[in-house]
């Protein structure tokens, strides 16, 4: 029996009761959509796919779309976008490495924009039993907020996985963002950094290249919310 629990005041629901590997009847699925439109984001626990079963299973929606991202897509099932920061033996991503950073609709600007995003999470990076990650939630849209100039200090580092960008901030700053002129990626990004707390980013290039604390340095540039207006 499907049971759906409401898990925010405007939307988010998790759906229980159901195995996504096998089947559905047309009576199943149809509660499944139903949850889903009524809530607009979704998710089920402990669920064990195939990718053949992946798709089969979010087909029940319509027609996939295959992504642009030609290079990452799943070998013989193009309609699965693999997201994630591992490497092979060879050194190469073996997906996107810069997805997921914080919610977005995929293909919005299309004339007719995807129905829905279908995430499948395999492994989630987690400290003390917990996963890793912030959320911030705001009632009202952020530039009604009088949020102030803050101003965000730099600080490179380096530990045993390379280098380490620290950040502090002397007042709230939403939405930083940090990006250098070297090909690779942050451990995290479009965060919120609140007075007196510090935020440690850890950079990896890409294809195991080797940088230098100086390069990343000079091309750094830190942005935040409240510099767009």
């Amino acid at each position: 029996m499907i049971t759906v629990t409401r898990k925010g005041k405007h939307l988010g629901a998790e759906i229980s009761g159901v195995d996504l590997s096998q089947p559905l009847d047309d009576d199943t699925f149809a509660q499944i959509a139903k949850a889903f439109f009524d809530n607009e984001v979704a998710y089920f626990r402990n669920q064990k796919l195939t990718p053949a079963q992946q798709v089969a299973f979010t087909k029940r929606f319509g027609v996939l779309e295959q992504h642009v991202r030609k290079e990452s897509r799943l070998a013989d099932h193009p309609e699965i976008l693999i997201i994630s920061n591992l490497l092979d033996e060879n050194g190469n991503a073996i997906g996107s490495q810069d997805a997921g950073r914080f919610w977005h609709s995929d293909l919005s600007y299309k004339k007719e924009p995807s129905m829905l995003s279908a995430l499948y999470s395999i492994e989630v990076p987690t400290k003390d039993g917990k996963a890793l990650g912030d959320n911030d939630y705001f009632p009202r849209a952020y530039k009604a907020y009088e949020i102030g100039h803050a101003k965000v200090a730099t600080k490179w580092e380096r530990d045993d996985n390379g280098p380490v960008l620290v950040l502090k901030a002397d007042k709230p700053a939403m939405f930083v963002t940090a990006t250098v002129d070297v090909p690779g990626y942050f451990s995290d990004n479009a965060l919120t950094l609140l007075p007196g707390q510090e935020k440690r980013l850890s950079f990896t290039p890409r294809h195991g290249a080797k940088v230098t604390q100086k390069a990343l340095a000079q091309s750094l540039r830190v942005r935040h919310l409240r510099e767009t207006y």
